[in-house]
C-alpha cells in the first residue's frame, strides 16, 4: 500500500514537471520573439511545438525512448487554444469514463484536437499535425491491441 502511494504521487511529480518544462520553454520562446523579432514568431512557435513534442518522445539522452507525448501535446494545446484543448480533455474524460481504456480517451482527445485546429484555424495545422502523427506512432502498440480488442481497462 505504500508504495502504491509513492508511485502515484511520483507520477504526479512527473506530470507537473512535463508540463512545467513545456512552459518554461514557451517562456524563452516568447523573450527570444520579443528580442529579436516578433515578426517571426509562428515559425519559432511552429518550431517550438514540434520540437517540444520530438524532444520528449526521443530524448538523445535516454537512447531515443521517451514518453508517448500525451501530457506535452496538451500542455502544447492549452498554449496555442485553450478553448479547442478543455473541450478535448472534456471529450477525452468522457470516452475514459465510457470505455474505461486510457489509449482510446487520450487518442480521441488528440485526435480531436487536430480535427478542430484543422477546421477552425489553419495556422498551426502542420505542426499539430505532425504533432499528433508522432502521438500516434508512440501509441501504436495500443492501437495495435485495441483493434484485437486485447488493451487494458483501467481500474480505479
Amino acid at each position: 500500500m505504500q508504495w502504491e502511494f509513492y508511485g502515484k504521487f511520483l507520477g504526479i511529480i512527473v506530470v507537473i514537471l512535463d508540463i512545467a518544462k513545456v512552459f518554461v520553454s514557451y517562456a524563452i520562446v516568447l523573450i527570444i520573439c520579443k528580442v529579436f523579432s516578433q515578426e517571426l514568431y509562428g515559425k519559432i512557435m511552429a518550431t517550438f511545438i514540434i520540437a517540444s513534442i520530438i524532444g520528449h518522445c526521443f530524448p538523445v539522452y535516454y537512447k531515443f525512448r521517451g514518453g508517448k507525448g500525451v501530457i506535452v501535446s496538451t500542455a502544447l494545446a492549452l498554449i496555442l487554444n485553450y478553448k479547442y484543448a478543455v473541450i478535448c480533455i472534456i471529450v477525452c474524460a468522457i470516452v475514459y469514463i465510457i470505455t474505461r481504456i486510457p489509449s482510446t480517451a487520450t487518442l480521441s482527445g488528440v485526435v480531436l484536437y487536430l480535427i478542430l485546429i484543422i477546421v477552425m484555424d489553419f495556422e498551426y495545422t502542420i505542426p499539430v499535425g505532425l504533432t499528433t502523427l508522432i502521438i500516434l506512432f508512440k501509441h501504436r502498440n495500443n492501437v495495435k491491441r485495441l483493434f484485437q480488442r486485447q488493451e487494458n481497462i483501467f481500474k480505479v
